[in-house]
């Protein structure tokens, strides 16, 4: 019988922002994943269904935070993010 090993990614937090979520949704090209990115300490750390784990570990995928515009003030972003969007790299 094989394990099954879970791979791990990490998106680091620069900065500082006033309140860090603890949990943030992650998205691949609209598309809400099922597991949320986790804060822990200075990064967020997520797993990612197989197909895409493998495009990560290849290099083929970025991983890029978003965040909302702060309301009645249109060019102006929130501190925190408010989710994390995976992106092709070469698409």
């Amino acid at each position: 019988m094989s394990k099954r090993v879970i791979q791990k990614f990490y998106k680091l937090v620069f900065g500082s922002f006033r309140s860090t979520p603890h949990q943030l949704p992650i998205f691949f090209e609209g598309i809400p994943l099922h597991f949320p990115a986790k804060f822990d300490g200075d990064r967020y750390i997520f797993s990612l269904p197989l197909n895409l784990a493998e495009k990560m570990v290849a290099g083929e995928l970025i991983a890029d935070f978003c965040y909302s515009e702060v309301k009645n003030r249109p060019n102006e972003t929130s501190n925190s993010p408010t989710f994390i969007l995976l992106s092709e790299r070469y698409g």
